[in-house]
């Protein structure tokens, strides 16, 4: 179908991976979503097929301090140690997707249609459920996704503490015969379009919001305290305050 002058197309591998590609133009890709309809399946193909030669040609380099790795030395490392997902998030989420797109094609609506586009796909193919990874520092994805219908999945599930337990590997050297005690989460408040949340609370002159900075609190709460200092006491603050404030226009799935 095509959007705004761009044609999308979609593509089935052998009923285990989909491409979703938008053309502006004759060859000119912009933007892409892909990925995998059987998450599990995938791995095993990549076991098989692809892992072994990049293996023989890119030795891991385990002898290298994690933080003097190059950037392509540490991806030699992610073919020796691949991350495997687990089994209890795909029960209910088999399947996993990517999406991106350049700069000039955010914000038109391109995102949105792409994922329905692969939805679509991967629905056809049986899929019951999707996963995909986001950066936790990209609380402006967040929003796009939850606006698309994802849902944040709880930092405790197996995947996150293996993730982690690899880091501590990484960074402390072999840890093969520590046991994890405990795994334990909190929740930080983050706004769908990633901006802290400041000002006064609609409906009242003398009550005061300052929330939502997520993982930047730390460097953001000198000017946010500043901000706030200032409503208390009348002035302006040095702040575009209504762009933080509580009921500013939500974020849509489109406005990535």
């Amino acid at each position: 179908f095509a959007f705004a002058g761009f044609a999308f197309a979609g593509f089935a591998f052998a009923g285990l991976a989909f491409a979703v590609l938008a053309f502006a133009g004759l060859a000119f890709a912009g933007c892409y979503a892909l990925g995998a309809v059987d998450t599990r399946g995938f791995e095993r193909r990549q076991e098989a097929d692809w892992w072994p030669a990049l293996r023989a040609a890119h030795p891991d380099p385990a002898d290298v301090p994690p933080e003097r790795r190059t950037a392509d030395q540490q991806r030699h490392h992610r073919f020796h140690h691949p991350l495997r997902m687990p089994d209890a998030l795909l029960t209910a989420y088999p399947s996993h997707l990517h999406i991106n797109l350049l700069p000039r094609l955010q914000g038109r609506g391109v995102g949105r249609r792409l994922i329905g586009r692969w939805l679509d796909l991967a629905r056809a193919e049986g899929s019951r459920g999707v996963h995909l990874g986001v950066n936790p520092a990209n609380r402006r994805a967040f929003g796009f996704y939850r606006a698309c219908g994802f849902q944040e999945l709880p930092v405790t599930v197996p995947a996150a503490i293996e993730r982690l337990t690899e880091l501590a590997a990484d960074l402390l050297g072999d840890r093969s015969a520590a046991v994890v005690e405990q795994a334990w989460a909190g929740l930080r408040p983050g706004s769908a379009d990633g901006l802290p949340t400041i000002g006064t609370v609609p409906g009242s002159d003398n009550a005061f919001v300052a929330t939502g900075h997520f993982r930047a609190g730390i460097h953001q709460s000198p000017g946010t305290a500043v901000a706030v200092a200032d409503l208390v006491e009348g002035k302006a603050p040095p702040l575009d305050i209504p762009a933080f404030a509580l009921d500013r226009a939500p974020v849509s799935c489109g406005q990535r």
